[in-house]
């Protein structure tokens, strides 16, 4: 397969658009909710008075506090692993996650993570087992199904990333990456018909210029300063 088509496609590096994985870990506090039509020109304003801190009050702001920490830390977990890994200590990157993983099973996150990990050492057939199982563990998660996307054509399996695609933008129709990435399966799959279509007839003069069009546009991007 091109060169071209695996320098359009993006993978996610996390799988976190618009997605709250803290809510598999720790309950967050329910949300306090003002009335607005206290607001009102017309209302009499209400003489001003500090609110008392009952049990429950305190109890709400130590359990979102204990949220906010939690999510810190567990930010610099996935962190962790993908510096391990960019420093080229694989193993040690996904020794680190499976550890996590195995104290957080129900965390996506780091698995997604792990993934990501995985296709970059070229293990892409483990990369893909993980990330089937979080299409079916998590089915309304978009980005295990556009990271998949990613390793079918790598693989030149064009029609299974084109679904993968389409599954992605089933939930979460407004997923920009996922939409770039389907433009780049189908010039691809365009190339390919059209380069068909030449051995069929090589006399026909449309051809040329379509195909001389799709591989620019495949084409790796020049690198700065090269």
């Amino acid at each position: 397969m091109s060169v071209g088509l695996l320098q359009g496609l993006r993978r996610e590096p996390v799988a976190s658009r618009g997605y709250n994985f803290a809510e598999y870990k720790t309950a967050a506090p329910a949300a306090v909710r003002f009335d607005a039509r206290s607001t009102g020109a017309n209302r009499t304003p209400m003489p001003r008075r500090a609110i008392p801190m009952t049990k429950t009050c305190v109890r709400v702001l130590c359990s979102l506090l204990i949220s906010l920490s939690a999510a810190a830390a567990w930010a610099n977990d996935y962190q962790d692993v993908q510096r391990l890994h960019a420093a080229g200590q694989t193993e040690q990157a996904l020794q680190a996650a499976d550890k996590y993983i195995g104290a957080h099973p129900r965390d996506p996150q780091m698995r997604f993570v792990k993934a990501n990990v995985l296709s970059g050492a070229g293990r892409g057939a483990e990369a893909e087992q993980v990330l089937t199982q979080l299409t079916r563990d998590y089915p309304e998660l978009a980005e295990p199904w556009n990271n998949l996307a990613v390793l079918y054509a790598e693989q030149g399996q064009l029609d299974k990333a084109r679904a993968a695609l389409d599954s992605a933008l089933r939930i979460q129709p407004e997923y920009a990456t996922a939409q770039e990435n389907l433009g780049d399966v189908l010039a691809r799959q365009a190339l390919q018909a059209y380069q068909h279509a030449r051995r069929l007839d090589a006399a026909n003069p449309r051809l040329a210029p379509k195909i001389e069009t799709l591989n620019t546009l495949l084409a790796p991007a020049a690198r700065p300063g090269s």
